[in-house]
């Protein structure tokens, strides 16, 4: 799932929303060591603004592991941003100004890692804004377990000092979710294709002995829907292969049901690795990174999944890689990484759906960091921050 949360903004004389992307910019790129950003959209109706300059933070990312997104996620009850710097191993806590979407750099929290993962660590904030989960995935292919941290925050949006919280599997978090009631974190688990569900305790804490099922892919994007009681996950498998999703069923005490495979009937894309549930519940949207298309999945009872429509991103396949999605009211925000060469040309879609679930383009694609003479932003995470209302 792409990050989606919504800080109620002030008043406006229209509708506008905030997006955010962790441009994950490396720690060098081999001509001069440039810190990480954030590029910010300010979209009202169909006009998408860029906002410049872009907002550093501080700290440097790694510029790889696409299917690990959710670098980033925003406060619902506040307008704090936070955005993960891996190759710094930090957290860092900018502030939206909520009437026309500009940042400011608050400062930088270590996130508990010890050692960059080179992948990237997702995090979630609680629905209740009191707590922040990181999955700090070490150096996976170096030996060492990945430890989801829990971080208070503060009411002024500052971090207290993480708190490891044990995942007793071998291998790297790829996202986290939690359900409406905070009460159910999610886990992906790429390299063991693996979900776990773990219990919230009211202080934060997660239970001892997670709930895990199995699936049939590389499991990357996952998504809870409204209810609590259905979870969705993007299978990022082999390049050639048609959307993949899986669909379990959730209970209140983190159980997960057995998975549901949807292969290559859902639609046309392939590679499928984030997904998220459109504001009425009634589409799954799939990114297809080898395919640049976006599917809409008709959801069903039951956590059932049936063919829907699908929708170019604009790009050209196989080199446009739509990897994270986020969500609010009609308009649909995509991250997508371009390869030119061996350089990353990084662009943000905007689009608008439609009554079937298909989307139509608001931009032709903008760079995510004007860069002049490398492009190494990748956009990792994609966040809805602030959605303003008159």
């Amino acid at each position: 799932m792409a990050v989606i949360a919504f800080v109620p903004g002030m008043a406006m004389a229209q509708a506008h929303i905030c997006a955010y992307a962790n441009d994950d910019i490396t720690a060098s790129d081999g001509l001069n060591n440039i810190p990480n950003t954030v590029d910010g959209y300010n979209i009202v109706g169909t006009k998408v603004t860029y906002l410049e300059p872009v907002t550093t933070t501080n700290g440097y990312g790694v510029g790889g592991g696409y299917f690990s997104g959710d670098r980033g996620a925003a406060r619902v009850m506040n307008n704090d941003l936070y955005i993960q710097n891996d190759y710094s191993r930090t957290i860092a806590h900018l502030i939206i100004n909520p009437a026309n979407c500009a940042l400011t750099y608050d400062n930088d929290y270590p996130d508990g890692d010890t050692v960059s993962s080179r992948t990237g660590d997702p995090l979630v904030v609680t629905p209740n804004g009191k707590y922040l989960y990181v999955a700090d995935n070490g150096n996976f292919y170096g030996g060492e377990i990945a430890n989801i941290e829990l971080l208070q925050i503060a009411p002024n949006g500052s971090l207290g000092a993480p708190v490891p919280q044990s995942i007793p599997v071998a291998g790297s978090v790829a996202q986290l979710a939690i359900s409406g009631n905070g009460k159910i974190l999610v886990a992906t688990i790429p390299e063991m294709d693996e979900v776990c569900a773990y219990t919230v305790a009211a202080n934060g804490s997660l239970g001892a002995a997670p709930n895990c099922q199995g699936m049939g892919g590389f499991a990357t994007g996952i998504t809870i829907d409204a209810t609590g009681k259905c979870v969705y996950v993007g299978e990022n498998t082999v390049a050639g292969q048609a959307a993949s999703v899986a669909a379990a069923s959730l209970s209140a005490t983190g159980t997960l049901g057995a998975f549901t495979e949807y292969n290559g009937t859902l639609g046309t894309g392939k590679n499928s690795n984030d997904v998220t549930l459109s504001s009425t519940g009634k589409y799954l949207f799939i990114a297809n990174n080898s395919s640049n298309q976006i599917t809409a999945a008709r959801v069903g009872p039951d956590c059932t999944l049936a063919k829907g429509t699908v929708s170019a991103t604009g790009g050209t396949a196989g080199r446009d890689y739509p990897g994270q999605i986020a969500v609010s009211g009609n308009t649909v925000v995509v991250g997508d990484f371009n390869l030119t060469g061996s350089l990353t040309m990084p662009s943000m879609g905007v689009y608008n759906t439609t009554t079937n679930g298909s989307l139509k383009s608001l931009t032709t694609g903008s760079a995510l960091h004007p860069l002049t003479t490398v492009q190494l932003a990748v956009p990792l995470s994609v966040v809805i921050a602030v959605e303003s209302a008159e």
